[in-house]
């Protein structure tokens, strides 16, 4: 529902109400409520001629650009889709209330089990992404970074640009980097892609481990010595990065690129420093599917934690997935992912799930 829509019946309603006040009987009172269904979740009553999801943000770029293709094609139905968080997404799911879902971290397995008691459950990773540290440094076009530095400058210990540890990464920036202070951005809301950056710095320092540790929501030591900073969402942590000098932020590639922020080379244990591409995505996320050896029925509760490893081990540190989660039995799903598979095209920031992964959810 546009904003436009959702003022017309919300003005709707209160002058509905006022005017017909507490002696509107039944049917008005039924009609003031559907109509906050529609506000609170427009999905609920969505026409029977479409395809619904809600969930995860991190998949949402690549989710609109193959539903805007789809939707103008001239299949019976469209597809719609909310993003609201992956937490979000599984209540959908747990009520029932839509078609489909998109979770970062996969559901858990005790929720799996439970939703798998209601019918034949899908579940497996489909979309592919990165997280990248981008900055704000006049001047500096090219940064290095590693996960003990990003620790250490999140646990406010390395606290200005020319830190010897910063310079042994960049020795060609020495005399470049200011001694200014380091103005640490991150995200103050539940998210996914703060999970896959804490849990980076988790694999990279034992001291960040043990004393921060991993998950959608930590507590950020920076931010009790007055030099940190929470963005709602990828646009806040970005726009707090592009807005204040000196400062360091982390965000999912593919809002990088589409704001043309800078994106500091990282390194993981082989020391080799890179940026996200599209071929090393699809490589790491390769090798950890032939390593979990799931499938679309099972149980997906962990494979994030080893699509992290895989890929600190080999190649960019920062690569996750999102996953789609469905019941069968609905074939405007399957319709709709055999078109992504043929003809959907990849947005740039995202990366698409090895061959023949597709042919096993297809099959």
């Amino acid at each position: 529902m546009s904003s436009s829509e959702y003022i017309f019946l919300h003005n709707f309603l209160l002058n509905y109400a006022r005017g017909r006040g507490l002696g509107m009987g039944w049917r008005g009172w039924l009609t003031v409520l559907v109509a906050l269904a529609y506000l609170v979740h427009p999905y609920l009553i969505a026409p029977s001629g479409v395809l619904v999801g809600s969930g995860a943000t991190f998949p949402q770029a690549q989710l609109e650009a193959w539903m805007s293709s789809f939707n103008n094609a001239g299949f019976p139905f469209k597809v719609e889709y909310v993003g609201k968080g992956s937490g979000g997404g599984q209540s959908d799911l747990s009520a029932g209330v839509v078609d489909f879902i998109c979770t970062d971290p996969p559901l858990s397995s005790e929720l799996w089990a439970r939703l798998k008691e209601r019918g034949d459950l899908v579940e497996f990773p489909f979309i592919l992404g990165a997280v990248v540290v981008t900055y704000n440094l006049p001047g500096v076009d090219r940064l290095r970074l590693n996960g003990s530095v990003l620790a250490g400058m999140y646990m406010g210990y390395i606290r200005y640009w020319d830190d010897e540890r910063i310079l042994a990464l960049n020795p060609g920036l020495r005399g470049v980097l200011p001694h200014r202070e380091i103005l640490l951005v991150h995200r103050s809301d539940s998210s996914g892609t703060t999970f896959l950056f804490t849990s980076f710095l988790s694999l990279s320092s034992e001291e960040w481990r043990r004393s921060v540790g991993r998950g959608k929501l930590v507590r950020w030591p920076v931010d009790e010595l007055g030099r940190g900073l929470g963005g709602q969402g990828n646009l806040g942590v970005s726009q707090l990065v592009m807005e204040n000098q000196f400062s360091l932020g982390y965000v999912e590639w593919s809002f990088a690129l589409q704001l043309n922020m800078p994106i500091a080379e990282l390194s993981g244990k082989s020391g080799d420093f890179t940026v996200p591409t599209v071929e090393g995505l699809v490589e790491v996320a390769d090798s950890a599917l032939r390593i979990l050896d799931r499938g679309p029925e099972d149980d997906w509760d962990g494979d994030v934690d080893v699509l992290l490893e895989t890929a600190f081990s080999s190649g960019y540190p920062l690569v996750g997935w999102s996953h789609l989660v469905f019941y069968r039995g609905d074939g405007r799903i399957l319709q709709w992912l055999s078109w992504i598979r043929e003809e959907g095209t990849t947005v740039p920031g995202y990366a698409p799930i090895p061959d023949w992964f597709w042919e096993e959810v297809l099959e």
